[in-house]
């Protein structure tokens, strides 16, 4: 038996929006963006920003059946219109060796993208280091999500 081929049919997009999630806090200005579950040596990006307190907001897509996807995070360094945007890759990765199919990243193995201060992340391993529980951190993050939880947009 020859199955048809039925052509894909995406869900429409009823709404998009963006939302203020609160700050993040960037003591040192060098930016980690990580998988929160996966913490680990992570270079921060060739970027650095004023060490301050910054406006984190997320693009957020609801499809025609309700559910809703985060496409992606922003940190607001300005009030002011962007004039230039630039790739940040880790300290080492040299932009005009990617390929042009390649990109930057780090694996969100567990779905859930983070943005993190260098110190912090630091801090952070070196208090798990120093207890030997790697599991510190990751009780407190799930309560959190589980504290911040909305319909459509499951982490688990």
């Amino acid at each position: 038996m020859k199955l048809k081929k039925r052509p894909f049919k995406p869900f429409k997009v009823k709404v998009k929006c963006i939302e203020s999630i609160g700050e993040i806090d960037l003591p040192t200005g060098k930016l980690v963006a990580c998988d929160m579950f996966i913490l680990s040596e992570r270079e921060p990006s060739n970027k650095t920003v004023k060490p301050e307190k910054y406006s984190v907001l997320l693009n957020i897509i609801r499809f025609e059946n309700e559910d809703e996807r985060i496409a992606y995070a922003i940190i607001k360094l300005s009030s002011k219109s962007s004039v230039k945007w630039e790739l940040a890759r880790s300290d080492g990765q040299i932009e005009s060796e990617l390929q042009r199919d390649q990109f930057s990243d780090y694996g969100v193995d567990t779905g859930n993208g983070c943005f993190i201060d260098d110190h912090t992340l630091k801090s952070i391993l070196s208090e798990q280091s120093q207890k030997g529980n790697d599991d510190i951190i990751y009780e407190e993050l799930e309560e959190a999500l589980e504290k911040s939880y909305e319909d459509g947009r499951d982490w688990r």
